[in-house]
């Protein structure tokens, strides 16, 4: 069977957790969709996407070491092709194939992911009020901030609980890794900046031929 290896450069730590899984399930997801069987490797965390740092990885690969690399920036203020151009297209050049580079550029950042799947961020939150009630009710990509979005939904979700419960309950930090673990990708597919990752990766597995 063929195995497919993925280095993937992030923004930061939390980035780092939650797009190991993510990426990982959505190749995953890509080859059962075609009917491939193809086993991906656990993506290889290689650092900041900083032209400084990838320029030293890439120095210090064997030229087999990944067959593709994704690379993590938000959109934070930006739209989303104008962050593509300003931080993700100056460092194809650092690649010989720019082709197997795969970007994941999230409107806003990242947390507006953890926002798709209202059901499951409320089961890891234990909480059955209402998406009204928690003020997640918004498209996740329409919410400016939703890191504060998610912060006040932790803080809505506690403030009916005793403090036993509290003591127990889950801080933002904590979601990234266990939301990428279980999150309904349908959810995710209803994301632009989604959709945009699953069309450049479906292009990059065709340029190397396992699509």
């Amino acid at each position: 069977m063929i195995a497919l290896n993925i280095g993937y450069f992030a923004e930061g730590a939390t980035d780092e957790r939650f797009y190991k899984m993510i990426i990982q399930r959505s190749f995953e997801q890509l080859f059962r969709s075609h009917k491939k069987s193809i086993m991906v490797n656990a993506p290889d965390y290689l650092g900041k996407g900083t032209r400084e740092n990838i320029q030293q990885v890439l120095e210090g690969l064997e030229e087999t070491g990944y067959d593709i690399f994704c690379i993590h920036t938000d959109c934070d203020k930006q739209k989303p092709e104008a962050a593509r151009n300003s931080r993700i297209h100056p460092l194809l050049p650092l690649f010989e194939d720019a082709k197997i580079v795969v970007p994941i550029v999230p409107i806003h950042m990242t947390e507006a992911w953890l926002l798709a799947d209202k059901a499951l961020l409320k089961e890891q939150l234990g909480t059955d009020k209402s998406d009204q009630e928690l003020g997640i009710a918004r498209k996740p990509e329409t919410i400016a901030n939703p890191k504060v979005c998610l912060n006040e939904a932790i803080r809505k979700a506690e403030a009916h609980q005793t403090k036993r419960q509290r003591r127990r309950g889950r801080k933002l930090g904590e979601l990234y890794e266990d939301i990428s673990r279980d999150i309904d990708l349908q959810q995710l597919e209803r994301l632009k900046a989604y959709q945009q990752f699953i069309e450049d990766l479906t292009k990059a597995l065709q340029h190397i031929h396992l699509l």
